[in-house]
This record gives C-alpha cells, structure tokens and sequence, in this order.
C-alpha cells in the first residue's frame, strides 16, 4: 500500500441535489500514513450534455449491397470551474519549492456556487447524458497523479437545450420536464 490511505469528497449534510444558483458546500478529505510532495490538490467542477448515435442505411454498388454508418457525436459545456484548496496552482510547473503533505487525516473546505442561470437537468438516456461532478486531483511531480469524483444532480425550471443559441444543431434532443414536485427528463427519440 502507497502513502494514499484515503482520498474522498464529502458533500455538506451528503447532498447531492441542487439547484441553480445554490451553493454546494463540502470538504475533500486527504489520509496519508507519510508525508507527500504534491504541486498541489486541486478540485475541479464540471457539467457537460453528451449525445451519440449511430445511423446506418444499406446502399447498392456494382450490383452488392452495402451497409453504411455515420456516427453523430456532440458535447455542449456548462460549467467548467478550478479550484486550488492547497500548494500551487494548476498551472504553476516550477518544479522547486513544492510543498509537502504532512502523514494524518487532512480535511480542505470548499465552497462553489452553481451559476444563477438555467441548467439543463442531470440526465441519463440511451443516446447522450447531461451530467455534473466534481473531481478532485493530488497532482504529483514526476509521478501519477491521484483522483477522486463525486457526481451531484441539477435540478430547477425546466429548460429546452434545444433553444439555446449556442447548443449545436443535432438531431437528437433532449428536454426536461417538471411534474408533481419532480423532476424528471426525457429523451424525445426514444
């Protein structure tokens, strides 16, 4: 076993349910049994839609049929947020004066704020998904780095990707739904 006995992310009170514009609320919880040399920890919040499908149709040449696919992939971006909660930043690669991680159980606080704008819900389908996570990353120099994630739900008004300027034209849509103080979300090609 490495130095690396635990590495998690704890949500405040273990949601995992938001809505726009609140703030989530946690810690990343670091168990070492010796001290280590990292760059830094780093927490990193994303939200992303995804669709993928194939289309096939059969075609006639020199007198054999032949099948043929198109492969139709997107990816829409809806938060993408770093956070540095100890040593240097992401970016900063000089290799000297980084900092060290003394053996124990270390606790880092953070506080994000979903942005205060309409998200489209945390979705799972058989052509694409919409979904939100953060990641935490123990960058080492020289060596692998450590990783953790921890997946959270959007919910709030309904919101039509389909209507956002700049979604990309697909043929598959996506659209959520609001009922009986539920959310939930459908894919129109079932």
């Amino acid at each position: 076993m490495g130095k690396l006995e635990a590495f998690g992310i704890l949500f405040t009170g273990d949601r995992s349910v938001y809505n726009s514009g609140e703030y989530i609320t946690g810690e990343v919880i670091v168990e070492l049994n010796d001290s280590m040399k990292m760059t830094g920890i780093h927490l990193v919040i994303h939200g992303v839609a995804i669709v993928n499908w194939v289309e096939g149709y059969d075609r006639e040449s020199h007198d054999r049929r032949k099948t043929q696919s198109y492969h139709h992939r997107s990816m829409e971006t809806y938060i993408e947020e770093k956070i540095t909660l100890f040593g240097k930043g992401e970016n900063d690669h000089r290799d000297n004066d980084n900092p060290v991680l003394p053996a124990g159980i270390h606790s880092f606080p953070f506080e994000y704020r979903i942005p205060d704008k309409p998200l489209p819900c945390s979705y799972e389908g058989k052509f694409g998904f919409v979904r939100y996570y953060m990641k935490a990353t123990i960058h080492k120099p020289w060596k692998f780095d450590h990783t953790t994630k921890r997946a959270f739900s959007i919910l709030g008004e309904p919101y039509d990707i389909n209507l956002d300027e700049d979604a990309l034209d697909t043929h598959k849509y996506l659209y959520c739904t609001k009922a009986k103080q539920t959310q939930s979300c459908n894919d129109i090609n079932n």
